[in-house]
């Protein structure tokens, strides 16, 4: 059975950023999923509200200024060794996003643990090798905000 790095689960965010159509997504840098397309995020520090979270984590990532809005959705990535044992136990809040100033769309860049960042049209997210579960909580995101 694998030891766990912490004996509980970690709390991440991710920001979901859509503008003219298109989601803005990064490349993965590091495990787990390394080189798996997902929404900009990360871990929530110790003594940080989430939504202070998603804001530093998706601006180190991106180097883009962002306005954070509603949760568009909470879940749960658990990945288990061969053995049954839990390799990582990952809470996430999604968070859906709005640029600040609409001038900045093109300044995104990748950073600290991304490698790439891409504004994907909706209709081809699902031509990449994106994040388990991406998909889905894109689609509900799409339904409940209309876009």
């Amino acid at each position: 059975m694998t030891t766990p790095p912490t004996s509980r689960p970690v709390l991440g965010v991710g920001v979901i950023l859509v503008h003219d159509a298109h989601v803005l997504l990064g490349r993965r840098g590091k495990p787990p999923l390394q080189g798996m397309w997902s929404f900009p995020g990360g871990s929530v520090e110790w003594g940080e509200t989430v939504r202070d979270a998603a804001h530093r984590e998706f601006l180190e990532e991106t180097c883009l200024d962002v306005e954070i809005l509603e949760v568009a959705e909470v879940f749960e990535r658990i990945e288990r060794d061969p053995g049954g044992g839990t390799r990582f136990h990952f809470v996430i809040v999604d968070f859906m996003a709005r640029l600040r100033r609409q001038a900045d769309r093109d300044c995104a860049r990748a950073a600290t643990d991304i490698t790439e960042v891409r504004w994907v049209a909706l209709d081809a997210v699902s031509s990449l090798e994106v994040t388990p579960g991406l998909l889905e909580v894109l689609q509900r995101a799409r339904q409940r905000f209309n876009f």
